[in-house]
């Protein structure tokens, strides 16, 4: 066998596993979320998992990414000196507020009660601000593109290291303002102390690790061979066990903020027409055989079998035609009906 014979069949039985790993990792998000509200009828086999475990795959790598970028390995504490730490605060908030502006119902960074003084004012103050993020974004990245082909350019990298430097405590007073006044922006910034929390501790632990400071699960009077097969053991335990916590943690503070028409988890209002009635809520579940809603304003958790739905409307715009209709008794029964976030 070739090299070139080798390397397509790594790379074919890349792309056949990788589905494999999103559709269980958008199963572990949904049935995270689900579990907020004590319901488990999610169905096993469903293609939409696939893309909630790459849009969290996504995002997830883009804020390891943004965090990670530029800090030395090698001198970790050296990063903890001003220019470092100003510009590093600057571009992690410039990406957390962004994407609380992408990830928001409404496209908002900061929101206001309608009362308020500034609140005819608020989309034009928005609007400037979600200018002058993008601008400081794109000159970041320009900058990360300068460094990688042309070392020489120090210039432009020393005006953007000033201009990180100056803004990162006007940043930061937005990022604070942004998690007061909107949800979305407030369990996003937990969400990314989170990851800025696993970061440290990793690096930290790998440090220890090359300077031989390593932990002793075993009894240090134990052989060596011991030692190996404990890590043998337990590093897939351990591996698993943090990918299930960084996935409960993104199901609980990101996932619910997503549109579900691009893999989120985003509650859709309907209006459910039954034979003896009529029932309000946000749909949770469209099943086989049973629809989950929970039903508003109660916030109650209601199961509905499905031969007794008329008709499922989105509540969000009444005026267009039925999205959602229950299927009449003679159409088979695997066949779907369309969920009311989708298109």
């Amino acid at each position: 066998m070739t090299i070139q014979d080798d390397t397509a069949s790594r790379l074919t039985d890349a792309l056949v596993k990788i589905p494999f790993l999103l559709y269980a990792l958008g199963f572990v998000v949904h049935a995270f979320y689900l579990s907020k509200y004590s319901v488990l009828d999610h169905g096993l086999l469903q293609p939409r998992f696939i893309m909630i475990g790459g849009l969290a795959i996504l995002l997830i790598a883009s804020a390891l990414l943004v965090i990670t970028v530029r800090v030395g390995f090698q001198d970790f504490k050296a990063n903890f000196s001003k220019p470092k730490l100003t510009a590093w605060i600057s571009r992690t908030t410039c990406f957390l507020l962004l994407s609380s502006f992408a990830v928001s119902e409404d496209h908002r960074i900061l929101t206001v009660p309608a009362q308020s003084q500034v609140a005819p004012y608020i989309d034009l103050i928005d609007t400037f601000v979600f200018i002058g993020l993008l601008g400081l974004g794109s000159l970041v990245v320009i900058d990360f593109g300068l460094a990688d082909i042309n070392h020489a350019d120090k210039e432009y990298a020393l005006f953007v290291s000033r201009l990180e430097e100056r803004l990162a405590p006007l940043l930061v007073i937005l990022a604070v303002l942004a998690a007061c006044t909107s949800e979305p922006a407030r369990d996003l910034g937990i969400f990314f102390l989170f990851l800025v929390t696993l970061f440290v501790a990793g690096t930290y632990g790998l440090l220890d690790a090359k300077a031989g400071r390593t932990l002793t699960p075993l009894d240090p009077t134990e052989d060596r061979a011991s030692h190996t097969r404990w890590t043998i053991a337990f590093f897939p335990a351990i591996c698993v066990m943090c990918v299930a916590i960084v996935a409960a943690v993104y199901s609980r503070f990101v996932y619910p903020h997503l549109s579900s028409s691009i893999g989120g988890g985003r509650l859709v209002s309907v209006e459910v027409i039954l034979k003896d009635g009529t029932r309000h809520g946000e749909l949770l579940v469209d099943g086989e055989q049973w629809v989950t809603i929970l039903e508003q304003p109660a916030s109650k958790v209601t199961r509905i079998h499905v031969d007794q739905i008329l008709e499922i409307r989105n509540a969000t715009a009444p005026a267009q035609p039925p999205v959602l209709a229950h299927r009449p008794s003679n159409t088979p029964s695997n066949q779907r009906r369309p969920h009311p976030g989708s298109p």
